[in-house]
């Protein structure tokens, strides 16, 4: 491959994506988050994300769900995922506990990794647009990796800022688009491990990632480029895989093992959120 040909592939867009994703990384966090070993300055939301990952670490024996250890809610225990960490980088993870220090956190890590995909699939869907303008598809992917919604995640909740999901998602739908004539089994493969990957990473994330893959496949039919029977069959593939993923990560205990919270009761959405999401105060 010739270099004009190198800077116009995904892996330079992936290579270009590591190193602005780490450099804004240190800019918003610091050096310490970035450090598996320093777990000093974990606190509140984290902390309870961090005490998860580490007695899952430490449990020596496989369960299933797969996230599920007796070492939380003891002695009934409960599915790690519940705490709301990254469920996949746990399990990814734990293999490899043997060598990892001890304390670790991978927050750092997962904010590397988010930021620097943000930023490749920004890219990717820039080029649909501006093809092999490099310095302007550049630009343009920072003001992705920019975005308020992003850096404020990176305050407390890391598995929620992996918006490049929805970036991903958003491929898909345009690719789609652009394509001379539908790449019916492409998507399917892609958007069915795109929505794996979403569950096992949030589940908030996955419920908006499937929604624009349903529009992606809505399109397709309305435009007559794809039938209403193989859109069916991709659509329920793609919410079978979730609904697996979801119970072999323990998402789907029913009311929890250990413990019972009221956390989805009291941040669930109602008829006031467009307009007031965080609630009416009096003053």
């Amino acid at each position: 491959m010739d270099r004009r040909g190198w800077a116009q592939s995904a892996g330079f867009d992936l290579a270009a994506a590591l190193i602005a994703g780490f450099a804004y990384a240190l800019i918003v966090l610091g050096p310490q988050p970035l450090d598996p070993r320093n777990v000093d300055w974990v606190s509140v939301d984290p902390a309870y994300h961090f005490i998860g990952w580490e007695l899952f670490r430490q449990d020596p024996k496989p369960h299933w769900p797969l996230t599920y250890t007796g070492r939380l809610a003891y002695p009934a225990g409960e599915a790690v995922a519940l705490t709301d960490l990254n469920p996949l980088l746990a399990i990814a993870l734990k293999p490899f506990s043997p060598v990892l220090p001890e304390p670790m956190q991978y927050f750092g890590l997962e904010a590397v990794l988010v930021c620097a995909l943000q930023v490749f699939f920004a890219a990717r869907i820039l080029r649909l647009f501006g093809g092999a303008n490099w310095l302007g598809i550049a630009l343009a992917s920072l003001f992705f990796l920019l975005a308020p919604p992003l850096t404020y995640r990176f305050a407390e909740h890391y598995s929620l800022s992996n918006h490049w999901l929805l970036l991903g998602a958003l491929f898909l739908f345009l690719r789609e688009q652009f394509a001379p004539s539908p790449q019916v089994k492409r998507f399917a493969i892609s958007a069915t491990a795109l929505a794996a990957i979403a569950i096992a990473v949030n589940p908030y994330l996955a419920f908006e990632v499937v929604l624009a893959l349903a529009a992606t496949i809505a399109a397709l039919v309305w435009q007559r480029r794809m039938s209403a029977a193989r859109a069916a069959a991709i659509l329920g593939s793609i919410l079978g895989v979730c609904a697996v993923c979801a119970w072999a990560i323990g998402l789907l205990i029913a009311g929890g093992r250990g413990y019972a919270s009221g956390g989805y009761r009291e941040l669930s959405m109602n008829l006031l959120a467009p307009i007031d999401p965080r609630g009416w105060r009096r003053l």
